[in-house]
């Protein structure tokens, strides 16, 4: 990792960014979830979505405060929490 942040300094901020996910995706601190299509209201999800394999390194790195819980916050960790926990009895974390 060190290497990366010293190889190329006159990268795009963008290409950091797919790096450092890829690296996290490796590691298996994160993992992807890929665009879909819904069959009932043909909404499409143009983006992949990450979330987190760890529910409590997830609460730590967005503050999360139990005694005065954010309903978007609350949102989205319960959504990687259920996300992982169906890969997880399906058996298709990677």
């Amino acid at each position: 990792m060190a290497r990366l942040v010293t190889e190329s300094p006159k990268r795009k901020p963008e290409g950091w960014v797919s790096t450092y996910l890829d690296i996290l995706t490796r590691l298996s601190l994160i993992f992807r979830l890929d665009s879909w299509i819904s069959g009932e209201s043909r909404r499409e999800i143009k983006n992949a979505k990450y979330h987190f394999v760890d529910m409590g390194m997830a609460c730590a790195l967005r503050y999360f405060n139990a005694d005065q819980p954010n309903a978007t916050e609350l949102g989205g960790l319960l959504e990687s929490f259920v996300l992982g926990e169906l890969c997880f009895t399906l058996g298709n974390i990677s």
